[in-house]
């Protein structure tokens, strides 16, 4: 870094002009031979891929059905060969070479191993023999041809570079079946580019254009930087203390002048400063008069404000003709003065305002002590007839709650009479079908009468028969006699069964009458039980009206009670308030009284607050204490007045 700023600005522009040059001239040469390189590999692509074309135009005038396709950017892609042969010859591979003067080489894939091999050559060893066999070695290449894609750069065989493409073969399904290759001697391909690239000749030229060039930077820059050394001696002057000098090259319209014009704007301003210095220096003179006056009114004001602080508004600022207040603060001193004069009629109407405070505190002070006498008394009043009207309630209640125990009896009741005239009526029924079956029975007696009667008949004419058979019919006569013996026993029991059944049935409608005699007393009382029931039902209904509106009396009662019980609070609250104002009233008098104020409108206030201060009608419960804290919207206010 030293030696940079030792060396002159006219050297260190030459210099940076000649490396400039320098390392455009490189850049030039290199750009160049790296165009050439991408024609010339541009070219050799664009060679491959025509003999690669031609190469399966042979192949298809040849064997058939040998086709091409191109992919989107329009290169070669793929070989399309849907039945190639078993057997391949060097024939068509030589063609290929002798048009284009590439190496070309055919290759069919080896299901077995995987591997492509060369079927057709013209690639030959040391020997010269063609090396057909042998199998595609560039992993690279046979990775890119099983996918289906061509691949173009350089590729090693037998040892030898080769700049070529190789494009795959498929089968009519799209298989993979073998490779196409073509490709020319990469060192031959490198020294045609070196050939084109020869740059021996550029490489003088350019380095004879660098020298003229600097030969005449050198002149231009000596030219260019001879004003400099005028404005060097010129800012020498400036900062030498010199601002009465003359810039040189102000009138000049390049660079030259423009530096020269900003020395002559940075020297007017270093006059310009001279004098700023000059006039500050008188600035500081008047700012200390001015700050001696500041002290005066500021002693002046706070002498003032400390009187009106210890509560005297006697208070003046004054200005003599001997020593007169500064005029330009004169203002100040007025509305100071103002100030004090119109903060002791303030005080002066406050302590009005108190006087009438405090006569009106001791009335309301009175008034609410009478409203809460009448309201306590008005309350226990109301108490009292709320407890006998809650007895009365209760004995109502209770009233209510017996009519509805005899209505539910009641219920019971006609519940079981209701159930005892079914009994009956089932009775009744009862005794109904045992006549009828009296009957029926009566009936069949008659049959069995009748029956018997015939039976008696037909064993005596049996008997008549027997006997007239003689000795052949005596058995049938014994039987006959026997018959007419059962059937006059089964006559004489239906006879007196009939006798039974007759005495019974004459007890069934004896006792039939009994039952609907009864049924019907039952359905007279189950009526009378009704009636009964639904008087039950009105008292019960009535006595619960009753005792509904008993309790909403209650209710009423028992709110106004409380309602009283709040007025009664609220009057001793009031009353309470009315001491709590007495006594602020008197506070405020103590407040004021501390004021100082001019002889004309001083009036005995300590006095007053002295007797303010005496045992008033509540000293009694403890409630004089004159230093009670002035409260406003819920803040302490205590020495409200202190501060002024």
């Amino acid at each position: 870094m030293a030696f940079l700023n030792s060396i002159t600005l006219r050297a260190k522009l030459l210099g940076t002009m000649a490396l400039l040059l320098l390392l455009l001239s490189a850049g030039l040469i290199r750009e160049t031979h790296r165009a050439l390189e991408q024609t010339y590999i541009a070219q050799a692509t664009q060679d491959n891929e025509a003999t690669a074309r031609s190469f399966a135009y042979l192949l298809n005038n040849r064997y058939r059905g040998v086709s091409t396709v191109d992919g989107d950017d329009g290169h070669l892609r793929q070989i399309v060969w849907p039945n190639p042969p078993e057997t391949f010859d060097n024939h068509i591979a030589d063609m290929v070479q002798s048009v284009s003067g590439l190496e070309a080489s055919l290759f069919m894939l080896n299901a077995e191993s995987g591997e492509f091999l060369r079927v057709a050559t013209t690639v030959a060893d040391e020997n010269g023999v063609a090396i057909t066999g042998t199998s595609l070695n560039s992993p690279e290449a046979l990775e890119t041809l099983l996918r289906g894609n061509p691949i173009t750069g350089q590729f090693g065989v037998l040892g030898n570079n080769y700049f070529g493409e190789y494009v795959p073969i498929v089968s009519g399904d799209g298989q993979v079946i073998g490779a196409l290759g073509v490709g020319r001697d990469y060192a031959a391909f490198r020294s045609s580019i070196a050939e084109a690239a020869n740059v021996s000749g550029t490489m003088m030229v350019s380095l004879l254009l660098v020298a003229v060039i600097l030969a005449v930077a050198f002149w231009a820059v000596r030219g260019l930087l001879a004003p400099l050394q005028g404005i060097r001696a010129s800012i020498h002057e400036l900062s030498s203390g010199n601002y009465a000098s003359e810039i040189v090259h102000s009138g000049r319209q390049d660079e030259i002048g423009e530096i020269a014009q900003s020395l002559v704007a940075l020297q007017n301003s270093m006059l310009d400063a001279e004098k700023l210095k000059l006039a500050e220096a008188e600035r500081l003179k008047e700012d200390e008069l001015k700050r001696r006056t500041q002290e005066r009114v500021v002693d002046s004001l706070s002498e003032g404000l400390s009187r009106l602080a210890n509560l005297d508004l006697t208070a003046r600022i004054e200005s003599t003709a001997d020593d007169p207040f500064p005029a330009d603060y004169d203002a100040l001193r007025t509305s100071f003065n103002l100030v004090v004069d119109q903060l002791a009629e303030t005080i002066e109407a406050i302590r009005d305002v108190a006087d009438e405070i405090e006569g009106d505190a001791g009335e309301m002070t009175k008034s609410a002590i009478d409203l809460s006498n009448r309201t306590e008394g008005q309350a226990a009043t109301l108490q009292e007839s709320a407890a006998a009207l809650e007895e009365l309630s209760q004995s109502i209640k209770s009233t209510a709650d017996n009519a509805a125990a005899a209505e539910q009896s009641t219920a019971e009741n006609r519940a079981a009479t209701n159930a005892t005239g079914e009994i009956v009526e089932t009775a009744i029924g009862a005794m109904a079908q045992i006549e009828a079956s009296s009957e029926q029975i009566t009936q069949i007696i008659a049959v069995i009468d009748d029956i018997a009667f015939q039976t008696n008949l037909l064993a005596l004419n049996a008997g008549v028969e027997a006997a007239r058979a003689g000795d052949a019919g005596r058995g049938f006569a014994v039987v006959a006699s026997e018959v007419r013996a059962l059937a006059q026993h089964s006559s004489a029991s239906a006879q007196e069964i009939k006798l039974l059944i007759a005495a019974s049935s004459e007890q069934v409608e004896s006792g039939s009458k009994l039952v609907r005699d009864t049924g019907d007393a039952l359905k007279d009382i189950i009526g009378r039980v009704e009636t009964v029931a639904g008087l039950v039902s009105d008292i019960a209904a009535s006595a619960r009206e009753q005792a509904i509106g008993v309790a909403e009396i209650n209710d009423g009662v028992r709110d106004l009670d409380a309602a009283t019980q709040s007025n009664a609070a609220m009057a001793e609250e009031t009353s309470s308030a009315s001491e709590s104002l007495t006594n602020a009233a008197a506070g405020l008098a103590t407040q004021i009284a501390r004021f100082k104020l001019d002889a004309s409108k001083a009036r005995n206030w300590a006095a007053a607050a002295a007797h303010q201060a005496a045992p008033g009608p509540f000293a009694e419960q403890g409630d004089a204490d004159l230093s009670l804290p002035l409260s406003v919207d819920g803040g302490d206010k205590s020495n409200a007045f202190h501060g002024f």
